[in-house]
């Protein structure tokens, strides 16, 4: 059950960081120069560590570099990907709700 417990606080932290980035990104999007970052996930035991990268850039937002970027798609993802980070972190939070009440009921069990 602990294998489970930490599966779960590690899937909230990930789906925070990805909240964070995603939040980030709508907050600086008339940011002039601003480059996105984008969260990045990696399994390792007991879990998931997350990172964050600047998202490469495209041909076209390399030549706006230093101009405000209009860019609506890039919007529209982080919005998008907030609602998956959202859906994520409740998820992840009923994991570990089902872990511990399978802990207090083995700890009922055993008397």
């Amino acid at each position: 059950m602990q294998d489970a417990m930490s599966i779960g606080l590690s899937g909230m932290a990930a789906a925070e960081a990805s909240i964070a980035a995603r939040a980030r990104n709508l907050a600086n999007i008339n940011t002039k120069g601003y480059r996105p970052v984008e969260p990045v996930q990696k399994s390792v035991e007991g879990g998931v560590q997350t990172s964050t990268r600047e998202v490469p850039l495209t041909p076209a937002t390399a030549a706006a570099l230093g101009e405000i970027p209009a860019e609506g798609e890039r919007f529209a993802e982080d919005l998008v990907n907030l609602k998956l980070a959202e859906t994520a972190y409740k998820a992840s939070a009923a994991v570990v709700r089902t872990a511990n009440r399978l802990a207090d009921e083995a700890l009922e069990t055993l008397g």
